[in-house]
């Protein structure tokens, strides 16, 4: 969240004229920078788990644990050996 916040201040602060990035004094530099950090803050809460999700435990393969499908579900296949 912080990320969003800097972001946005140094978007404000580069594209108003008032701000430039240490070093090169570029104004258009921070307000990059800026969109990079906010960008960087808007993945992290796309990416974060939401509040009582439950992560399903894997095995091996990447299946879920369990096997996935009841024996009585699965059908034999009639081209397989």
């Amino acid at each position: 969240m912080y990320n969003i916040v800097i972001g946005v201040l140094f978007i404000i602060g580069g594209l108003s004229g008032k701000m430039v990035l240490k070093g090169t004094d570029s104004s258009m530099g921070l307000a990059l920078v800026g969109f990079l950090i906010a960008g960087w803050g808007v993945f992290q809460m796309m990416d974060a788990p939401k509040p009582g999700a439950v992560k399903r435990k894997t095995r091996g393969g990447g299946k879920p644990a369990g096997g996935g499908t009841p024996a009585a579900a699965k059908k034999k296949n009639p081209f397989r050996k």
